[in-house]
């Protein structure tokens, strides 16, 4: 549903007055005309749109919109009252490219963040999905701009897909990522976090269903024990809980709809997630009734449900706000419901990377740090000695279709380029200045330079970004393992990587 090529003209961005009474309804953009850019004096009637965003001061509106002819979204903003249409960004098209799919670089999803900028999902990058078998589909990853278009940059180099960015209320980004790095390509598309400026991307919750790994006993298939993806999650206000809406990988963002709470220890499975409108103890590849949900509380929310807007309890009980018949244009279904007011504006993370207007500008080499790489949600060999640990870069899929030339023995691969080592210390712990701008993925090595543990899933780093962590994949809710005070790697200059 979020593929350019597959957009259908129709809908809008409406406002429900008066719904406790004789509700009327709105159009923002009925009389809107865009002020500048590509489309400069025309209205957006006959376009499509996609997901829009409140400022946190309840002022203006971020969405996406496709004019059709082009097959292509781009980013706008619009004052709650229809004034001021801008056009933000203009996705680049191509008719000349390799056919029609693959030929514009959509941009979506746009969310504000505290500092005022913008970020948003782009196809800027480049690169194909991994499982394009049908057709060429563009890989979309994070990326921010100005709040009038300009210092646009890439703020993730993750190798595929991610969705539905919103904020959370320290300020970070909370989104989903599709993390297919050495498993199955269907089973984790879950909640990961990072700072605005794309620094220190963590995944707090479900980047590793089970089995652990071959030697879980009795041996499970733990694709079915949880939900396959987690998409449009909105942190809960007066809460550390997300809600978000379950739903499948072979399907639309359309599910159940579920609370996460990142506090309680993860056991791959359901611990930390708890259904609102589902007692389900599987979860095949499918979808459902419930769309996007706007969390009012830990208690009611509003979300849609089939086409209707609705007021929902933790009960499961609805109540119509708004019913997708009653809009003055034919649209599937109601989406992306939220109150129209102002909220409070979350804690501005001051950026530390050296990206875009900031370039340049006497940025420290880049480094990530490791307390304790033996300190993980798994116990290494009884008496393996690590020595190395290896950095390794995975390049993006740069062929239009999967397998076309097939990359290694597994299906869907991707190519792997071993970038060097650096050494670790008697303690466990690394330090070492790494590249930036590209999608990393590490491996133990023991004395001999043989592998003992893969990351499994990938980090990257920013122009100046200073990366820390306790361990290779420690407890998400336990202290630390520190020994002897500051790690052994962290008293010295970092290391350079050894070829």
């Amino acid at each position: 549903q979020y593929v350019g090529w597959n957009a259908q003209a129709g809908g809008g961005i409406f406002v429900v007055k008066d719904f406790k009474g004789k509700p009327a309804i709105a159009n923002v953009l009925e009389t809107a005309v865009a002020e500048n850019g590509r489309f400069k004096g025309k209205t957006l009637a006959g376009g499509a749109f996609l997901r829009p965003d409140l400022s946190f001061d309840g002022r203006r509106i971020l969405f996406a919109w496709n004019a059709i002819e082009d097959k292509c979204y781009h980013i706008f903003v619009v004052n709650v009252d229809g004034t001021g249409l801008k056009q933000l960004t203009d996705g680049v098209v191509n008719f000349n490219g390799p056919g029609l799919m693959g030929s514009s670089d959509n941009d979506f999803d746009p969310i504000w963040l505290p500092s005022g900028r913008v970020a948003f999902l782009s196809e800027r990058r480049g690169g194909y999905l991994r499982c394009s078998a049908a057709r060429p589909l563009m890989t979309w990853t994070l990326h921010s701009m100005k709040e009038d278009g300009s210092d646009l940059i890439p703020i993730s180099y993750h190798e595929t897909n991610e969705w539905n960015p919103s904020v959370d209320r320290d300020g970070r980004i909370v989104y989903t990522r599709w993390d297919y790095v050495d498993r199955d390509d269907c089973i984790a598309h879950h909640l990961w976090t990072c700072a605005p400026d794309g620094r220190d991307p963590r995944a707090p919750h479900g980047n590793y269903p089970r089995p652990l790994s071959y030697l879980d006993t009795p041996k499970v298939d733990g694709r079915g024990l949880r939900p396959n993806g987690e998409w449009n999650i909105r942190a809960v206000p007066n809460s550390r809980k997300y809600i978000a809406t379950a739903s499948g990988h072979h399907a639309h963002s359309f599910g159940e709809l579920v609370l996460i709470d990142t506090s309680v220890p993860d056991d791959g499975m359901m611990s930390q997630v708890q259904g609102i409108t589902t007692g389900r103890s599987e979860w095949p590849d499918t979808d459902g009734e419930f769309a996007a949900a706007w969390p009012l509380s830990e208690d009611y929310y509003l979300c849609t449900w089939r086409a209707d807007l609705i007021l929902l309890d933790r009960f499961g009980n609805k109540e119509l706000i708004c019913s997708a018949e009653a809009l003055p244009t034919r649209v599937e279904r109601l989406m992306h419901p939220f109150p129209l007011q102002a909220r409070p504006t979350p804690p501005v993370i001051p950026t530390a990377t050296w990206q875009g207007e900031r370039a340049g500008k006497d940025a420290p080499a880049a480094t990530i740090s490791v307390a304790n790489v033996c300190d993980g949600d798994m116990p290494l060999p009884v008496g393996t000695h690590i020595k190395w640990l290896r950095v390794i870069q995975i390049i993006p899929q740069l062929q239009p279709v999967m397998n076309q030339p097939q990359i290694g023995y597994g299906t869907e691969s991707l190519v792997r380029m071993p970038l060097g080592i650096v050494p670790v210390e008697e303690d466990g712990s690394v330090h070492f200045v790494a590249p930036v701008a590209k999608s990393l993925y590490f491996q133990l090595l023991d004395e001999r330079g043989l592998a003992v543990r893969s990351m499994r899933s990938a980090t990257y780093v920013h122009p100046g970004e200073r990366l820390y962590c306790a361990g290779c994949h420690e407890s998400r809710v336990s202290a630390p393992q520190v020994r002897g005070g500051i790690p052994l790697a962290r008293r010295r200059a970092p290391s350079e990587l050894k070829t």
